[in-house]
């Protein structure tokens, strides 16, 4: 059905899509430029700075190797056409950037759900859970790689269920899995499973050759893709690959706070992001649990066939993916869902429309209904693989009546926009760290050695202080084994002896925030993979009670801000 014509423009539900599409620019655009340019992501230096060399210099050398160079050079070129060289500008608009991206994953949801035959209604459920997901809101205000990958991640599996058997189609989703893996290098799972979408499909109709021709023009054009994207790859390639290999082990044991105590921690653990209280770590606390249930039933429907090979695919690639980043001791972060979730949506959409239809069917059997078997019998076949494309022709309210129809719409949606209603609250007030700034700046005196707690209030290291940290923080974090790197259990961060240090040294003031010092909580995780840090930073809070005195606390999400819980400190001398 041509989405302009008729039936269309009288389908409510199109236009709920409309608006969901309204909906989602509108709170990724709402106060995206929030504390700039005093307060910058915690990442953006290595997505800023390289994208401004690049604008500035023409300067293409990586200075960090953990990213390929997609999202950098995009930032650059925008920074380049716009004269852009101000820290506030180069911040905001990398910011856009992903914002925009975050847009094209709501609209790549739609496209998918339609590829996966769903209806109208199906599409407008699509569009709203994904729009107003806190993961996927979060992520966009953010300037770093996550919306972009998952973008091209969700276009490069949907091109790859509708590809015809011409070669054109598995061009076009090679490039785009180039592309994915061009922004992070994790994007370059959905190329295996694009390749084998397309070897199945090309030995199902024409035999091996075929496959091995469609196969190969996948990988072939993945790799052209991923070289423009960064062009200094084979050239760089030891740096890269030795960044690779780092990765791999932290992704494997851990971080203090961001680290899996179970196998099903993406499901349903209920501890949340240290330095993101309001974000949880598992679908069941994000999304809600009737989302939680619908993904599951959805999951089993798709591979049991229901949704045809197009909906295999699908099912394939969102459990193969939760199963490869899933597992105890492993790193968790609610980001690493973000691939997936509009793959995830997009199947809820698309079995809730199946349900719903299904149990009017079977209780109250209809005139319409050969109308609607003829409609449904008329659309198989259409997608590949003789996939049994079910989209409602019939549209959907006259099956159900609005009532039951917005009922199922709110109750799906209603825990994704209540989560996201809470994150945009807190960026109606100034932040803890504005805040804080300004209490530094009036009480604290010029010249004074203060410690601050890593990362996340280093701003105020550009006052006239004289700012001290813990060294090394970034690799010390995590729980890497002696060959490799520093693990924060034989060498903790915190303990009693770090405020004799700091005493010695002539500290005065010592800044701790709830971003980082949340990650050292006696939560069950960090209990069984971190025990001897957690034990070190209890010995280290005892000891600043005792030799310090509390002369300034700003709350930030209990009080409905944006921004750590801070508190400051006074070493007794």
């Amino acid at each position: 059905m041509a989405i302009l014509s008729p039936e269309w423009r009288r389908d409510p539900w199109v236009w709920a899509c409309v608006a969901g599409l309204v909906l989602a620019t509108a709170v990724r655009s709402w106060r995206i430029d929030f504390d700039l340019p005093q307060v910058t992501d915690v990442d953006a230096d290595k997505f800023v700075e390289p994208a401004a060399l690049v604008a500035q210099r023409g300067d293409f050398r990586p200075i960090t190797f953990q990213y390929p160079a997609g999202y950098t050079n995009v930032v650059a070129a925008l920074y380049w056409i716009g004269g852009i060289r101000e820290p506030y500008g180069q911040n905001l608009t990398a910011r856009l950037v992903s914002a925009a991206a975050g847009v094209g994953m709501v609209a790549a949801a739609w496209w998918l759900v339609r590829r996966l035959g769903g209806g109208s209604f199906a599409a407008c459920v699509a569009v709203l859970v994904t729009a107003l997901s806190v993961e996927c809101v979060t992520s966009s205000h953010v300037a770093s790689t996550d919306t972009m990958t998952a973008c091209l991640m969700t276009l490069a599996l949907t091109t790859a269920i509708t590809a015809s058997a011409t070669w054109r189609s598995w061009l076009v989703a090679g490039v785009l899995v180039g592309l994915a893996a061009g922004t992070k290098f994790s994007g370059a799972y959905v190329g295996v499973i694009v390749v084998l979408a397309a070897i199945v499909a090309g030995f199902r109709t024409h035999g091996l050759g075929r496959a091995a021709r469609d196969g190969g023009l996948v990988c072939l054009a993945a790799a052209v893709a991923f070289w423009l994207t960064t062009p200094r790859f084979p050239f760089d390639f030891p740096q890269y690959f030795a960044r690779l290999r780092l990765e791999a082990a932290i992704q494997q044991f851990g971080q203090l706070g961001h680290v899996q105590d179970g196998a099903f921690d993406y499901l349903v653990s209920g501890t949340p992001t240290p330095e993101q209280p309001w974000l949880y770590t598992s679908l069941l606390w994000n999304a809600g649990p009737l989302l939680l249930l619908l993904a599951g039933g959805a999951l089993v429907a798709a591979l049991t066939g229901r949704g045809g090979q197009a909906g295999v695919i699908v099912a394939i690639y969102v459990l193969g993916y939760m199963l490869s980043i899933s597992g105890p001791g492993h790193l968790k972060a609610a980001r690493f869902l973000l691939p997936i979730l509009p793959a995830l949506f997009a199947l809820i959409a698309w079995w809730l429309e199946r349900l719903l239809a299904w149990r009017r069917s079977a209780t109250r059997p209809t005139a319409s209904a050969p109308a609607i078997a003829a409609a449904r019998s008329a659309r198989r076949g259409l997608d590949r693989g003789g996939a049994d494309d079910r989209r409602a022709d019939v549209p959907f309210l006259a099956k159900w009546g609005p009532v039951a129809s917005a009922t199922a719409l709110i109750a799906v949606v209603g825990w994704p926009a209540y989560r996201t209603t809470v994150y945009l609250a807190l960026l109606h007030q100034p932040s803890t760290d504005t805040l804080l700034r300004d209490w530094v700046a009036m009480n604290v005196p010029t010249g004074s050695k203060v410690f601050l707690s890593p990362f996340y209030v280093s701003h105020i290291a550009t006052l006239p202080i004289q700012a001290a940290s813990i060294s090394n923080t970034a690799l010390r974090q995590y729980r890497l084994p002696e060959s490799i790197g520093p693990s924060a259990e034989r060498e903790p961060l915190y303990g009693a002896g770090l405020v004799d240090a700091l005493l010695q040294s002539g500290v005065e003031y010592v800044v701790l925030n709830s971003y980082f010092e949340d990650g050292l909580a006696a939560t069950p995780e960090n209990q069984r993979w971190f025990p001897r840090s957690v034990r070190e930073y209890a010995g280290f809070r005892a000891a600043l009670d005792i030799h310090a005195e509390l002369v300034h606390a700003i709350p930030g999400y209990s009080a409905g801000r944006s921004g750590p819980d801070v508190a400051v400190y006074r070493l007794r001398q």
